[in-house]
């Protein structure tokens, strides 16, 4: 059996590499653990498909994986609470979950995060994963001086909270 355009041209070592941190990247942004593995996992299928037209595959998957995941969230808004149906991810994806769960740093990040407003998330959510304000603001649609506003502020209010708890533990972070 032969492989296929996408195996021959390292679509298995790109899925391996990026898997973890798409899952990472979308958790940033304030999705849900199921709402962020339909999402990385349609995305990765639509990656598949399209391999040999992706220029730049980490950019790609992620653009990818966040607009499924806000029209994932915006048609379930429209569905009852008591109409949607239960999902179990599988095996490979309860295994970066318990990944996840064990990871304090982690944990802290993504409930960090979670406080913040979607804007500055979804910038500081990009920076985390090594983009430059200039590509982030090509890759939402907004200006370069948007998204340095967005990541000071969020910066800002990410060391006030952790000022915050560490005074709570009697500790003190700058």
């Amino acid at each position: 059996m032969s492989e296929s355009p996408a195996e021959q041209d390292g679509f298995a070592n790109f899925f391996a590499e990026e898997l973890p941190g798409l899952l990472v990247f979308l958790l940033r942004q304030g999705a849900g653990r199921e709402d962020a593995w339909d999402a990385v996992q349609e995305s990765f299928i639509r990656a598949y498909l399209n391999w040999q037209q992706i220029d730049n595959p980490r950019t790609w998957i992620r653009t990818t994986a966040v607009r499924i995941y806000r029209r994932k969230v915006t048609r379930d808004r429209e569905v009852p609470v008591d109409m949607r149906e239960e999902r179990h991810p599988p095996p490979l994806f309860t295994e970066l979950d318990q990944e996840l769960d064990h990871d304090e740093e982690c944990r802290l990040v993504l409930g960090l995060l979670r406080g913040l407003p979607v804007r500055q998330r979804e910038v500081m959510a990009w920076s985390y994963d090594g983009y430059e304000p200039h590509e982030i603001a090509e890759f939402i649609g907004i200006s370069d001086d948007a998204v340095r506003a967005s990541l000071y502020q969020a910066r800002r209010r990410l060391r006030r909270h952790l000022g915050e708890r560490g005074n709570r533990r009697g500790t003190r972070h700058v």
